[in-house]
């Protein structure tokens, strides 16, 4: 890679997760995975790898690092002691915004999700069990590991009766674009996410959002709209419902807030921020 770097004007690299000595480096998460909280001996043995990896690979020759969101920058900086710039990813706020408009709105709340276990979803089912006036859609696309997740939610499904809870699997964008086009909230699972494309699609289809309150999701997105729209415990997400659908003027406050928030987020800004970085990169390496 160091050799590219003499060769090339910019090498840019998206698909590490540690700080590699590329003039620019995008990182999803940092390779050290003690940093979610993943235990046992077979983590450690890999965290110590990674660790070594890191000492010969990175820091003292990587160049700029960028890393989604705010959340993710603390990590990297936590794991690797190296202070990266945020960089949002893009979001298609045009297309799910064409419903935006839409005021004819049912009791309805959507979650989008991968069917994988790490995120949780029986969560959303005890809340369905609790608000049998709302309908619950869960939105989401399968993986390998999915069965095991699918069969344990149509069980819960079936023992606790939960006659307005729908599981749609793998569905299209059109398909999506008219589930939120009809729903008030959208819910997300007790899952701290990195940055949350699909919370961010929500807000511009004009849905409030409930995220909790952890991860990219909520410092970078999901606060901007308000505090009340964050939840630690899940239990706490009927009464946060039940606040806004008594209170319209609050809904409608809160809806546009949504919408004007998932507008920062277009393929738009995204070019233009883009461009900025790498034309800043061209300079320093040239007066370098």
């Amino acid at each position: 890679m160091e050799q590219a770097r003499r060769e090339y004007d910019l090498v840019i690299d998206t698909e590490s997760n540690m700080p590699l000595p590329a003039d620019m480096v995008y990182m999803h998460f940092p390779a050290i995975l003690e940093r979610v909280e993943r235990s046992g001996v077979q983590w450690m043995l890999y965290n110590k790898l990674v660790e070594l990896l890191t000492k010969r690979l990175t820091v003292p020759r990587a160049g700029k690092v960028f890393a989604n969101p705010t959340w993710t920058t603390h990590m990297v900086y936590r794991a690797y002691r190296v202070i990266a710039d945020v960089f949002h990813p893009p979001v298609d706020v045009e297309y799910y915004g064409e419903v935006s408009t839409n005021e004819k709105r049912e009791r309805q709340v959507v979650v989008i999700s991968r069917f994988t276990p790490e995120k949780g979803l029986e969560h959303v089912l005890n809340v369905a069990e609790r608000m049998p006036d709302y309908r619950f859609i869960i939105i989401g696309s399968t993986q390998p590991s999915s069965g095991e997740v699918l069969n344990k939610l149509n069980t819960m499904i079936d023992e606790l009766k939960l006659v307005n809870v729908e599981l749609k699997l793998n569905a299209s964008r059109e398909e999506l674009r008219g589930m939120l086009r009809d729903a008030m909230f959208y819910l997300h699972p007790p899952y701290p996410e990195h940055f949350g494309i699909s919370i961010v699609e929500a807000m511009s289809a004009g849905l409030i959002p409930i995220v909790y309150r952890d991860g990219g999701a909520w410092y970078d997105v999901v606060s901007k709209v308000s505090s009340m729209l964050g939840y630690s415990d899940i239990d706490s997400v009927p009464g946060i419902i039940k606040k806004f659908e008594n209170n319209k003027e609050l809904y409608i406050k809160l809806k546009n807030k949504s919408i004007e928030v998932s507008s920062t987020f277009t393929y738009e800004s995204f070019r233009k921020n883009l461009v900025e970085k790498i034309n800043y990169m061209l300079r320093v390496k040239k007066l370098s």
